[in-house]
């Protein structure tokens, strides 16, 4: 009769520590999937009806719920002014728009080109519709329309790069600095810091 009670005991035992084990077990994790997905295409935002920007992918995921749009094979944005005309465009490895306010995040490679002959150089740029800025925290290159090159520790400009602030000017190179690699971030010669400098240039004119 003991050795039957034990044989109870050892079964109840084995049972209750199966059933530990499964109330343990992880539950399996869900991936949401996009709610819309393209390849090779184009969005264009707008705003009252007025074009503000073309956007051109490569691959795009687009989720409903959060109402952004995430770029992960190339990005290339074209800025209209209030007259519909390009003022400026975007290429970046990687971008994000938010659906609800236009508003563009890029990085990787990032290149602004104006059509007042200014091109800036950085990792990773905001775009801010309501404020109409271009804000960026990182190293950033500016090559002006005479081909001088500015450099900075951040950047608050106008989406025509015809305004704007560099955070921590600390250096200037001459006529056509090459920028491949990593050169851009690592002037050459004497540097020299400073707090902020606003800068407003003028088409073919050096700041």
């Amino acid at each position: 009769m003991l050795n039957q009670k034990i044989v109870y005991l050892c079964l109840f035992l084995a049972v209750s520590s199966c059933t530990d084990q499964e109330q343990k077990l992880p539950e399996p994790t869900t991936v949401k999937n996009p709610d819309q997905e393209g390849w090779n295409s184009t969005i264009r935002a707008t705003k009252e009806g007025r074009l503000e920007a073309i956007v051109r992918y490569g691959h795009m995921e687009r989720y409903n719920d959060q109402k952004r749009i995430f770029f992960d094979q190339g990005i290339t944005v074209d800025f209209y002014g209030p007259n519909e005309k390009l003022s400026s465009t975007l290429r970046a490895r990687e971008g994000e728009l938010d659906e609800k306010s236009n508003d563009v995040k890029a990085s990787g490679n990032v290149v602004v080109e104006s059509d007042t002959g200014i091109t800036l150089f950085t990792e990773e740029l905001f775009y801010d519709q309501q404020a109409q800025l271009i804000i960026s925290n990182k190293e950033v290159a500016i090559i002006t329309a005479d081909r001088d090159t500015l450099y900075g520790q951040g950047l608050r400009s106008n989406p025509q790069l015809t305004e704007y602030t560099l955070v921590r000017l600390h250096g200037k190179a001459h006529r056509g600095v090459e920028l491949s690699d990593e050169a851009w971030r690592r002037p050459s010669g004497k540097v020299t810091e400073t707090d902020t400098v606003s800068l407003k240039q003028q088409p073919g004119k050096d700041p």
